[in-house]
């Protein structure tokens, strides 16, 4: 991928399509927003309410409106809206769990409305199984280095499988994916889940909490989407393009207001001396951005060990790599893709596949992976709607970000 995408061609043995497009592509970036809207007539899903123990306790199979949103890089969450009389077996519920997909999620908040006229709903909503994760905190100085995969699932282990004070019931650590690189972290107080996810962002990669009905037991993993971009053959590739007639009403905009491509990096070494590093990720011909990243809470001595100097930088380096990685430009690319093209969610593109997106008209190409699905059942059809890319951050986020970097 460079200044120009000119390929293009019809591939009907491989059944891969590819379009000509030409235009500058955009720097790798935050790709977002691409909304892919599907609407299937006439199907339903069916819900259990679990107990405690995950034993079912009771069958939703007709239900006002479920909104069901799978997150890559964030917990998912869902609404459900169900007739007034079901509102006492939410309230004996503790999981809501979906059976075509096996997912399974907390039931966090419970409400009951009335109207005007007299009549009435229950509502439900809450989190994903990995927001158990968030009930727990990382209390110890915690240095690890070596492959993310790795890492993640020993900061599960540490925090909610292993102690037996603070054990999540049923929760132990599903088979190895082989995904992520390297990284080294310092990590202390942080929230379990937003280290894990904080992690994951920064190598493209996710975690999941899946329920085994048949066992009863929860397991974590850590996963990474497909690659469907032109630039490899290994899985069919995902384009969403006009020129494929499985997309409409799309716009372009690029935001560089919080964009920062170097990082002076400050931390203290073990006997009080200021220790600084640098990260550089501009790429050619970027003027210079910078940012100060003051990273004094990551400790050289660690349980009266003191480490080398050459790994006490590693984690300042990847201390500026987060930050950086925070403060990336926005390529917006927002539109909804037409029901009548040829990709089919959960066959030709899902969360976490990095995907294209091509309007050759203003020569606009772009990649992004899959960050969101929301499934909206409702009168007796389902809207499937996915978001390409991480989109804009709100202000809440924006606050955060900016506490962590200024520590």
């Amino acid at each position: 991928r460079g200044n120009y995408l000119d390929v293009i061609e019809n591939v009907s043995a491989s059944g891969a399509n590819r379009v000509l497009a030409s235009g500058r592509c955009p720097p790798d970036a935050a790709i977002s927003v691409v909304k892919n809207k599907i609407e299937k007539e006439g199907y339903m899903t069916e819900l259990y309410i679990l107990d405690s123990a995950f034993n079912v306790i009771g069958v939703v199979d007709e239900f006002i409106s479920l909104i069901w949103t799978r997150r890559y890089y964030d917990c998912g969450s869902y609404e459900l809206y169900l007739p007034a009389e079901r509102f006492e077996l939410l309230e004996q519920g503790e999981y809501l769990y979906r059976a075509e997909t096996q997912e399974a999620a907390l039931i966090e908040r419970r409400a009951f409305e009335r109207d005007e006229n007299g009549g009435g709903r229950a509502i439900a909503s809450g989190r994903m199984l990995e927001a158990l994760l968030a009930r727990r905190t990382i209390p110890a100085l915690t240095e690890l280095s070596g492959n993310a995969e790795t890492v993640l699932r020993t900061l599960v282990s540490d925090n909610a499988i292993t102690p037996e004070a603070r054990r999540i019931d049923a929760l132990e650590l599903g088979d190895e994916s082989g995904v992520g690189g390297e990284v080294s972290v310092q990590l202390l107080g942080e929230n379990l889940l937003e280290a894990i996810y904080s992690i994951c962002a920064e190598q493209e990669l996710s975690a999941r909490i899946s329920l085994d009905y048949l066992t009863n037991r929860l397991r974590f993993i850590v996963w990474q989407g497909l690659d469907r971009t032109m630039s490899q053959t290994a899985n069919s590739w995902a384009i969403f393009s006009d020129d494929f007639e499985n997309i409409s009403s799309s716009g372009y905009e690029r935001d560089e207001t919080d964009w920062f491509n170097f990082a002076y990096v400050h931390g203290v070494a073990a006997d009080d001396s200021e220790v600084e590093v640098t990260v550089d990720n501009r790429g050619e011909g970027e003027a210079l951005r910078e940012l100060y990243v003051d990273a004094k809470v990551v400790k050289q001595k660690v349980d009266g060990a003191v480490m080398s100097l050459d790994d006490f930088k590693a984690l300042l380096r990847q201390e500026g790599l987060e930050a950086l990685a925070e403060y990336a430009p926005v390529d917006a690319v927002d539109g909804c893709i037409g029901g009548g093209g040829s990709l089919v969610y959960g066959q030709d593109f899902g969360l976490g596949d990095l995907c294209e997106y091509v309007d050759h008209e203003v020569g606009i190409a772009a990649q992004g992976r899959i960050t969101e699905v929301t499934e909206t059942f409702e009168n007796n059809a389902v809207t499937v709607e996915a978001v390409l890319g991480e989109g804009a951050l709100n202000i809440m986020q924006k606050i955060k970000r900016r506490e962590k970097v200024r520590k």
